[in-house]
């Protein structure tokens, strides 16, 4: 890991906190990833589940952020997580595919399974190929640590996968970290998971002013696909459709349509389901049909310059989520 040389703090220089670390004479690994063969994507993400595993040994004093308070329980952390996320979304005036108190239901209904986790662990959270560092066929150093929090390993952005192929195969990454099989309520949560990640990568749109729905209609997929696999259903919708403007950022409506009804089949998980007789023509923008593109690799995202290729074999990466705000909550509203 890096060293930090210097910090400074004061904004006399830059009207920013910013420092200087140790340089790393290592390759990106996702700069590189384009170029490995599947033997060497699969051992890069299996060495990846080993790091991660070695940093969810550290025990905090309680879950949520490393500079608490905290919460005494993880089903209170996370589900303040969540909760702030939809308050960021709900003053901004996001539309998601389903009703904001269906994801609160939604979460709700499964909180049980959070109970199974009791002691606060360290969680990276970003452990993806961009925030590698390799060099001899080997991963030397990871970056960017400020998305960390007290919570539940499982969390971390490795598993995505096991529950959503729209985030890769996961079985690399768990093979190095030596999980065993997930039991049922470790599915759950992990749904839980991809739920509070897809609701992450549909709000920062709006913070981030993003100027395309590319991401946004991504995310929304993924959110519809993750209320389905938990089992809940959307209902709730308005009449009049309201277009984007080149000022307004996507992911914003005045109004909405989003009486979907999803976990019927994968094809109507995918596509958003029939739409109602009372909806038909009431959509303002495609959200309902995104799917993946070239592979299941989620679409870039403007604020990044550089093209984010896919990590070969078995794991590949969404958008980055945004920076954790308010106590370990990773809401978009810190990100603005």
């Amino acid at each position: 890991m890096p060293e930090v040389d210097f910090v400074d703090r004061s904004h006399e220089v830059c009207d920013a906190d910013y420092f200087f670390m140790t340089h790393v004479d290592a390759d990106n690994l996702n700069t590189v990833s384009d170029t490995l063969a599947k033997a060497e994507s699969d051992a890069y993400a299996e060495g990846l589940g080993a790091i991660t595993r070695e940093l969810n040994t550290i025990v905090g004093a309680a879950f949520g952020s490393l500079t608490g308070p905290g919460d005494s329980t993880w089903r209170a952390a996370f589900l303040r997580m969540v909760e702030e996320l939809l308050g960021d979304g709900e003053r901004r005036g996001v539309v998601l595919p389903h009703g904001y108190d269906v994801i609160r239901d939604a979460a709700a209904a499964h909180a049980d399974s959070l109970d199974e986790v009791t002691e606060p662990r360290f969680v990276e959270w970003d452990l993806w190929p961009g925030n590698c560092m390799v060099r001899d066929g080997r991963i030397v150093a990871i970056i960017d640590h400020e998305r960390a929090f007290y919570g539940d390993p499982l969390m971390e952005f490795g598993f995505a996968g096991s529950e959503s192929s729209a985030y890769g195969n996961a079985t690399a990454f768990t093979r190095g970290y030596g999980h065993r099989p997930f039991t049922a309520a470790e599915r759950t949560r992990r749904r839980l998971y991809n739920l509070h990640l897809a609701l992450i990568q549909i709000i920062e749109t709006n913070f981030r002013a993003h100027t395309n729905t590319e991401q946004y209609e991504w995310a929304c997929a993924q959110l519809r696909e993750t209320v389905a696999l938990l089992g809940r259903y959307a209902g709730d919708c308005s009449s009049t459709p309201h277009a984007h403007t080149a000022q307004e950022p996507f992911g914003t409506r005045t109004t909405s349509c989003h009486h979907l009804r999803v976990g019927s089949s994968d094809e109507q998980q995918r596509d958003g389901g029939p739409v109602p007789p009372a909806c038909e023509g009431k959509r303002s923008d495609p959200a309902g049909t995104a799917r993946p593109k070239r592979g299941g690799r989620p679409p870039p995202t403007r604020s990044y310059t550089r093209r984010r290729p896919e990590f070969p074999g078995e794991v590949s990466f969404p958008p980055r989520p945004p920076l954790p705000a308010r106590g370990g909550n990773e809401s978009a509203e810190g990100d603005v």
